[in-house]
């Protein structure tokens, strides 16, 4: 048992342009760890990138992220992912980035609640943050986290923080400051595993708003739907959407973390995930699925160019992916660049076993098919310098 223990926590941790801006070197990592001695809260670990684009000239880009110090969570519990508390991160062009000195300890913006019997008490992470269409100072985030009582984990060893749930908190100042809304909007289901957690949340065409989380059940991870009509304050569950592949593929142990892209020219919507092949490796890859269904249903891409149904498009150690996330890449964000059409791809990574998470970005050139999009059309990106 401690030995699945040890390789699943593992696995759970990397649940984790303009032109001129591409070239064979660059700026990647663009967010690391704050130095030790700093008294941040994320000297360790930065991960799942949410970045949102100026709304308006003279603002500036905002990105989201959680982070930890790799030692303790609020109450004393031992980490087992690279979450804790989240914090903001402020850049004019998307690659050089200035991290605020939020008002939680340690300089977050967000943290576990100091209420013991909250169930975010132990640690959270951000999942998704959505604007307000008609005020882009109104924010609200959905996250994720869980309290510190110890429940039956891997193989039946307990662990502090694994019932995760989903909530909400709002911010009326551009993500400064956060008020946590109370209770979870969603909680674990023995249908589904040991947790929910990591939400992204889509407004759909028409209204309403349709959330994709994932779940892990101790041995396979699965990415479900929930809907919502009453803006999001109360969910249905709408089952499974992705699942993982067939023994041998890259996603044989499960799908998790993902990122949303709509492709308005098309009617699709795109989904770039994080596929996870066997207990022996844990290696964490990233595949496509594509839904033409506001994201009621998705499939893995067929591609000519991929091993398997859904990629690998980028794995860890394989170019374009650089040295500094040699071992693992996820948590993976997309972003359109309003200016000339081309796709960022931002996610974390690490070097080595042990190592904290880092924050990276790839591009995607103007006038690349996403439906086509393999690893060797990705770039990484470098700061302009003239």
């Amino acid at each position: 048992p401690l030995r699945m223990e040890a390789l699943l926590v593992t696995a759970l941790a990397s649940m984790g342009g303009l032109d001129g801006w591409r070239g064979p070197s660059g700026a990647n990592p663009i967010l690391k760890a704050s130095p030790a001695a700093s008294g941040r809260f994320d000297t360790k670990n930065v991960a799942n990138p949410v970045v949102l684009p100026p709304v308006s000239r003279g603002d500036r880009y905002r990105m989201f992220y959680y982070g930890g110090d790799g030692v303790t969570w609020k109450g004393g519990v031992r980490p087992f992912l690279p979450t804790g508390s989240c914090g903001l991160a402020v850049s004019d062009d998307s690659l050089s980035w200035t991290k605020v000195e939020g008002s939680c300890p340690g300089g977050a913006v967000f943290a576990a609640s100091d209420d013991e019997a909250d169930w975010d008490s132990a640690h959270i992470g951000v999942g998704d943050v959505l604007a307000d269409p008609d005020d882009a100072s109104k924010l609200t985030m959905y996250y994720f986290g869980g309290n510190r009582e110890a429940v039956p984990g891997f193989g039946g060893v307990p662990c502090a923080g694994l019932r995760m749930c989903i909530g909400r908190a709002f911010s009326t100042d551009g993500g400064h400051t956060w008020t946590r809304e109370g209770a979870p909007v969603l909680s674990p289901s023995p249908d589904e595993g040991l947790f929910c957690g990591w939400p992204r949340v889509l407004r759909v065409e028409g209204g309403g708003l349709r959330m994709l989380y994932h779940a892990f059940t101790g041995i396979s991870w699965r990415v479900y739907a929930a809907w919502s009509d009453d803006g999001g304050r109360t969910w249905t569950r709408e089952g499974s959407v992705l699942t993982p592949g067939p023994p041998g593929a890259f996603d044989a142990m499960g799908c998790g973390t993902r990122a949303l892209l709509r492709d308005g020219s098309h009617g699709k919507l795109w989904m770039l995930y994080e596929g996870v092949d066997t207990p022996e490796r844990l290696t964490h890859r990233l595949g496509w699925a594509v839904s033409t269904d506001e994201g009621r249903s998705w499939r893995k891409l067929e591609h000519a160019g991929f091993r398997d149904m859904g990629g690998p498009v980028l794995e860890p150690g394989v170019s374009p992916i650089e040295p500094w996330a040699h071992f693992s890449i996820g948590t993976p964000w997309l972003m359109r660049n309003g200016h000339d059409g081309s796709v960022r791809l931002y996610h974390c990574g690490n070097r080595a076993h042990g190592e904290g998470m880092e924050i990276g970005c790839l591009e995607l050139p103007p006038g690349t098919p996403l439906q086509g999009a393999s690893g060797a059309d990705w770039k990484p990106v470098f700061r302009k310098t003239c």
